[in-house]
This record gives C-alpha cells, structure tokens and sequence, in this order.
C-alpha cells in the first residue's frame, strides 16, 4: 500500500469517527439526527489559528467587544474609535518627544543607556522605537520633557539626536 492510499483511509476513517461521535453528541443533547443525514460538521475542516490553539476559547479577551466599529465607505475599509478612548490614548504622550538617529549605525540599546545616564529626569523617561531612526521620548512630567528639549542638542556617538515636541499626526 502506498503512502497516498494509507493517507486516505486514515482520513476515511477520522471523518466516520467524527461522524460516529457526532451521532453520540446529539443523542445525548435529545437531539435526533435522520439516518440518511450526515451532520454537517462531519467531514468540514475547520481552520484554527496557532494562537486559538495556545490560549484556547476560555481565555480570549472581550474587553474590547464594541470599543469599536467598523464599517466601509465605498471600497474603504473605515474604523470608528470612540472619542473618549481617543483622548485618552493621545493624552498619555502629551509629555513626550519624538527622536530621530541613523540606528543603522547605532543600535537602539546604545540610545537607552546614553538617556539614562545623561538625562537629569525626576520622573522615568522611556524610549519607544516606531521605525525608520525615529522613537518616542516618553516622559511623566512637562519639567523633565522642557529638561530634555532644552538642553540639546544631545550627541549620542557623535550622532546629533534630533528631536521634536510629539503630534498624534506624526
């Protein structure tokens, strides 16, 4: 027997146990199923997704069921976001900066280190990398974000880090 051929009994075979479990199943839900009639989940493949198969059904997150709404315009596809949750998104960067280097000849860890070691901050500053050379300056406090857009410009590698004060439109 062939390998094609042993396949295709293994599968014969899995599709009648199914079939023959989900016969079981609805006699035990006092449902009955006409003879001749195959449950329609017999025999259909269902695709589940790695994640699905990790965190299984019970742990999925509903939170965010009806934060938003989507809907189309013409050949768009256009997503509502709540104002509400809008402003307050965009109100945790409203002491932030965004930087600019060539991290093709830094490396981002170098970035981190030279923050923390140059900027006098009272609060924690975070950087955030968004691609392209550029990152967030996160920072809790109006004085520590006046602080690092001060006393520039900052020279990281004999690098320029050149920053600017963080639009939501960026």
């Amino acid at each position: 027997m062939d390998m094609e051929a042993g396949a295709k009994i293994k599968h014969h075979a899995a599709i009648e146990n199914h079939t023959v479990q989900a016969i079981k199943d609805n006699e035990v839900l006092g449902k009955s199923i006409p003879q001749n009639k195959i449950p329609a989940t017999v025999g259909a493949i269902v695709h589940i997704s790695y994640a699905d198969k990790v965190w299984g059904p019970e742990t999925k997150n509903t939170a965010a069921v009806g934060l938003i709404e989507a809907g189309r315009r013409g050949g768009t596809l256009i997503i509502l976001i709540p104002r509400e949750e809008l402003s307050d998104c965009i109100s945790t960067y409203k002491f932030s900066l965004i930087g600019r280097l060539d991290l093709l000849k830094i490396k981002f860890a170098t970035v981190q280190e030279y923050a923390n070691t140059h900027w006098k901050t009272k609060g924690p500053c975070k950087l955030i990398p968004i691609g392209k050379g550029f990152f967030i300056v996160k920072s809790e406090s109006k004085e520590d974000k006046i602080y690092i857009w001060s006393r520039g410009p900052w020279m990281v590698e004999q690098m320029p880090m050149r920053l600017m004060p963080w639009n939501p439109f960026f």
